[in-house]
């Protein structure tokens, strides 16, 4: 019980963070329904102690579910990763943006039972429509991946944002710390004077790669289906043996 109430404080603290940090924040990602991944910079010294505080209590808590349930709380799980990130007399901070690919591995059998769900729903709804179009594909679909070698699929979307923090300590040029920017959010305290022009922001500063979730000009190859799904699938055997064909050259 007393587990469960350290998760529900820990819960409400981080939506807290998130949401205050979004309402306050000097730069976030901007996305087609929402936003996230706030960077807040500090006006002064109260501000910074209810940050700090705020993020000493995070950290508190998610240690104290780690040590008190290990087997349902792990230190490296996802809702605890990364803590948001404080710093203090910075000097500079520059934004780095750049395109990013999601990218992971599915068990193939997930998308069977889905095209098989699928298949069923449009014969279902065939009967009444009398629309049997869409129904030979999906069944030639299907045949193609059960009759695949591959135990997995690869998918790959863009849309994302790499996004970077390079933090500067003094005017003169020295490498700069490099963070990534989480959901979590970050939180600087300028050095003073610096308030107004601490932050490069990512127009001044802008990356782009070019990246795309495209593999098909590798000779990977593309598992056709008719699940809605974002990302493009790949076979996940001919991704790795194209990983092959690369090393060797």
């Amino acid at each position: 019980m007393e587990t469960l109430k350290l998760y529900e404080q820990f819960k409400e603290l981080k939506k807290d963070i998130e949401e205050k940090a979004l309402e306050q924040a000097a730069y976030y990602e901007k996305r087609e329904d929402t936003k996230c991944r706030p960077l807040v910079v500090i006006k002064d010294d109260a501000e910074f102690e209810v940050w700090k505080n705020a993020i000493e209590r995070f950290k508190e808590l998610a240690k104290a579910l780690c040590e008190g349930d290990p087997v349902r709380f792990k230190p490296n799980a996802k809702i605890f990763n990364p803590a948001p990130l404080l710093l203090d007399n910075v000097y500079r901070c520059e934004i780095r943006e750049s395109d990013a690919i999601s990218q992971r591995k599915i068990k193939k059998e997930l998308m069977v039972k889905r095209m098989k769900n699928l298949l069923e729903a449009e014969k279902f709804k065939s009967h009444s429509s009398g629309d049997h179009s869409k129904i030979a594909l999906i069944q030639e679909q299907l045949e193609q991946m059960e009759n695949d070698d591959d135990e997995f699929y690869l998918v790959r979307a863009g849309g994302y944002k790499d996004i970077r923090l390079l933090i500067h300590y003094s005017e003169k040029y020295e490498e700069p710390e490099k963070y990534n920017l989480s959901y979590t959010g970050a939180f600087i305290r300028p050095q003073k004077g610096r308030e107004n022009s601490v932050l490069s922001l990512p127009q001044e500063s802008r990356m782009l790669n070019g990246r795309t979730p495209k593999l098909d000009w590798a000779g990977v190859k593309r598992i056709e289906h008719s699940i809605v799904q974002r990302g493009i699938v790949y076979s996940y055997n001919s991704y790795e043996n194209m990983k092959r064909r690369a090393t060797k050259k």
